[in-house]
């Protein structure tokens, strides 16, 4: 699964509206008034834009049973994630063909509308931990309330880590006080995928 600008368009109007005026000419006298010139020290006085304000940071989720545990995304899980999807590049591509350079991208869109979740095995194998992963993608405005999108990777791939690891994050979505408090969540799966559609089966879509 897993803005405006309408303050940028209104300043650019002005810059615009200034420009097309011209001149200013004074009636009584008929003469010209010229703009007044920026010099280096009016420049320099004006007081300097604040910055931004700081986005508080998300709150870290995680569960965790005998066979794995799952948690929220940090840059800490890019290398990890990415050696994970290139290990399982050739079984996924049917079904998602994106590469170990989306995981930057979903880094950095980590916000109260998009939680990444990962699947980790206590015991690793294959060089890394990293069983798969969860998207909830959250549109409060939406008839499904949040949608979901997932991956498992190899080696473990229908080893039942991932399904297990499943159900620990749907039950972080619906958790109130320490989850994310949904109250409907969706998936959106091709048909084709039999075993992603047997998950979801299995899980109580």
């Amino acid at each position: 699964g897993p803005g405006g600008w309408s303050d940028g368009d209104s300043r650019l109007d002005r810059v615009v509206s200034a420009r097309d005026a011209g001149p200013m000419t004074d009636a009584s006298e008929r003469r010209v008034r010229p703009w007044p010139l920026l010099n280096a020290d009016s420049a320099t006085s004006r007081p300097e834009a604040a910055p931004p304000p700081q986005r508080p940071p998300l709150p870290m989720l995680g569960a965790s049973d005998r066979a794995v545990r799952v948690h929220t995304v940090t840059e800490a899980d890019q290398s990890p994630w990415e050696i994970a999807i290139t290990a399982s590049r050739a079984r996924l591509a049917p079904w998602n063909p994106s590469g170990p350079g989306m995981v930057s991208v979903h880094l950095a869109r980590q916000s109260e509308a998009l939680r990444t979740f990962l699947i980790r095995a206590h015991k690793g194998m294959g060089g890394h931990d990293v069983v798969g992963s969860v998207h909830i993608s959250v549109d409060p405005g939406a008839p499904w309330g949040a949608l979901l999108s997932y991956d498992a990777y190899d080696p473990y791939a229908q080893r039942r880590l991932f399904s297990a690891g499943f159900r620990l994050v749907l039950g972080l979505a619906f958790a109130s006080n320490e989850g994310l408090g949904l109250s409907r969540l969706a998936a959106n799966v091709a048909p084709a995928n039999e075993r992603s559609t047997a998950l979801l089966l299995s899980t109580g879509f």
